[in-house]
């Protein structure tokens, strides 16, 4: 995307429309007792934030 003048120009993607099918996955979702990790925080973020940057946000 291009963005001068107050003007937009893009090109759409060909690689990207060629396959325009929705995948679905179905997870199933352990019980409390089932699981070996238990934690009051979300373990993906702290995953994805174990650096002194702040730049992934989470609300609900």
């Amino acid at each position: 995307v291009n963005a001068q003048h107050n003007s937009r120009i893009y090109k759409v993607s060909v690689k990207a429309s060629k396959n325009k099918q929705w995948e679905m996955f179905q997870e199933d979702i352990p019980e409390i007792e089932e699981v070996s990790i238990t934690s009051t925080t979300f373990l993906e973020h702290l995953n994805m934030t174990k650096d002194t940057t702040d730049y992934m946000w989470h609300t609900t």
